[in-house]
């Protein structure tokens, strides 16, 4: 379950708005832009304020961040059927990624249940 769902910002199964933008990053960074606060973004896209901030500062680091040839040419399907660039689609990915909590489901590599061991100590 989304941060957005747990929090009651939008119902499971229901899509976020988007505001006529092609994901939520563009809508993310073009109302940004516009000088709308990240909290005010989230509240009108259904998501979390930490995913707005997520996307907002992603969107600084995207450049410096070059993607593998190989990851670009698998993803570069999948970013063209949704009308984004790659490197686009790469950060809606780790943004949705994230906000789910689905990082240790994904990698499952034994490092989240280390994690909350530790917590739990």
């Amino acid at each position: 379950m989304s941060a957005a769902v747990a929090a009651g910002l939008r119902r499971p199964g229901n899509p976020k708005p988007r505001l006529g933008f092609g994901s939520t990053r563009e809508a993310v960074l073009a109302l940004r832009g516009r000088g709308i606060a990240p909290t005010e973004i989230a509240a009108r896209l259904g998501i979390t304020p930490n995913c707005a901030r997520s996307h907002i500062h992603m969107a600084g680091k995207a450049a410096a961040a070059p993607l593998p040839l190989d990851l670009v040419e698998a993803l570069a399907p999948h970013a063209a059927r949704r009308g984004l660039t790659v490197p686009a689609l790469a950060i809606d990915l780790l943004s949705e990624i994230a906000e789910a909590g689905l990082v240790d489901a994904i990698l499952d590599d034994g490092a989240g249940a280390a994690m909350e061991q530790e917590q739990d100590e």
